[in-house]
């Protein structure tokens, strides 16, 4: 987890770069999505795992938009991608 956070600039690195998609992390942020993991969760929440890989498109969408179907089926794609597409409407 520490290698993650000085990847994405939440923690200061010593020495060394990191490119992502071949440039600077600053350069690619909307490409990348963090999710950092707690060990308290509310298992009760009121979302399912399609809506976390959502929070995702949150960087393109800007302030103030929702996501839409487009932005939906992105997140199924990348469920299927990591095999996980039978989880999209479990809850988290």
């Amino acid at each position: 987890s520490t290698l993650i956070k000085a990847i994405l600039e939440l923690i200061p690195s010593i020495t060394g770069e990191v490119e992502i998609f071949g440039d600077s992390y600053k350069n690619t942020r909307k490409r990348v999505g963090y999710v950092p993991q707690r060990e308290s969760v509310d298992w009760d929440f009121p979302t399912d795992a399609l809506d976390v890989v959502m929070m995702g498109r949150y960087g393109h969408l800007g302030w103030f938009k929702r996501p839409d179907k487009k932005d939906k089926a992105y997140a199924l794609k990348c469920l299927q991608q990591v095999g996980m597409s039978q989880y999209a409407n479990r809850q988290i």
